[in-house]
């Protein structure tokens, strides 16, 4: 993901577990910075069982897409 700019979706989500997990287990995918942060953000609102902005949580399911296609 080139020049990604992160962009609010408006509401907020608790992470998934199947989003912790992938953001653990291919820490080495997430590049950039924008996605990097994307990720640190749904770790921890997953391990402190607090909503995240959506659109951190769309960073991480387009890598989850990304690495599954």
């Amino acid at each position: 993901m080139k020049n990604v700019s992160f962009v609010p979706a408006g509401d907020y989500r608790l992470p998934s577990k199947e989003q912790h997990d992938f953001c653990l287990n291919n820490y080495d995918l997430f590049s950039n910075p924008v996605i990097l942060n994307a990720a640190n953000v749904v770790i921890v609102g997953y391990l402190c069982g607090e909503k995240v902005p959506h659109g951190f949580i769309r960073v991480v399911n387009d890598m989850i897409y990304r690495f599954n296609s």
